[in-house]
């Protein structure tokens, strides 16, 4: 929408601004015990949910 006079920028960009406002994420940590499955209804296992540290 540039007749809309609205910023457009990148992806990057936008992470860029992200990181800037918030920090960097820290990595996600998570324990061996699994908690939960995620699965489809026809039984097949998309995921496991585990436990934090």
């Amino acid at each position: 929408m540039r007749h809309a006079h609205l910023p457009v920028c990148g992806i990057e960009d936008l992470r860029d601004q992200a990181v800037r406002m918030t920090g960097k994420p820290r990595p996600h940590e998570h324990g061996d015990k699994v908690v939960g499955t995620v699965e489809y209804r026809d039984g097949s296992i998309v995921d496991h949910i585990y436990a934090t540290k």
